[in-house]
């Protein structure tokens, strides 16, 4: 008699979707969004020191 997983290969992948969905889903999705918006900050820092850079260049030059 056949093995479940023969008559169905997808049941052999369902316990890993069922513990992804619920231990990391929860944890990936927030982090994702924090890091969206943490790249949008060092973005506009980054502009603010290469403006200052470029004030000082400017008036040393």
């Amino acid at each position: 008699m056949p093995a479940g997983f023969l008559k169905d290969p997808e049941a052999v992948i369902r316990p890993f979707v069922k513990l992804y969905k619920f231990y990391v889903e929860p944890f990936i999705l927030p982090f994702l969004a924090y890091y969206t918006h943490f790249w949008k900050y060092v973005a506009q820092g980054l502009a603010v020191v290469l403006h200052i850079l470029y004030k000082l260049f400017k008036w040393v030059i």
